[in-house]
């Protein structure tokens, strides 16, 4: 199976930010629990760690955010990625960091007199 022809994992799951790190090349590692059960047994795992690039605009992370988590596997000598001139194999197993968007915080409509 060619990089052209191999479907990646995209993912979509409910998940807390538990810690992350920023590497001196400007990736962030971010570590993630998964609150969902049912991709618990699915991943066999109840953490995920997803790397967002340095040119990967989104807002600051805090540890304790809870939301939706959108991200997609890189495989190492199949995904590739453009550099600007040709397309380039990725260089290890990775998960993309594409999105998170936290749980909005419940509002009581309570009205004070």
């Amino acid at each position: 199976m060619d990089a052209q022809t191999t479907k990646t994992l995209k993912i979509m799951t409910l998940a807390k930010l538990v810690d992350f790190c920023e590497d001196i090349s400007n990736y962030i590692n971010y570590v993630f629990q998964l609150l969902d059960k049912d991709d618990i047994d699915r991943f066999n795992t109840k953490y995920l760690i997803c790397t967002r690039y340095p040119n990967w605009d989104h807002k600051t992370l805090h540890i304790g955010d809870e939301g939706y988590l959108s991200c997609e596997e890189i495989l190492s000598g199949i995904t590739e990625w453009y550099d600007g001139k040709k397309f380039i194999h990725h260089n290890y197993d990775h998960f993309h960091f594409i999105k998170f968007v936290p749980l909005k915080e419940e509002v009581k409509n309570e009205i004070v007199l």
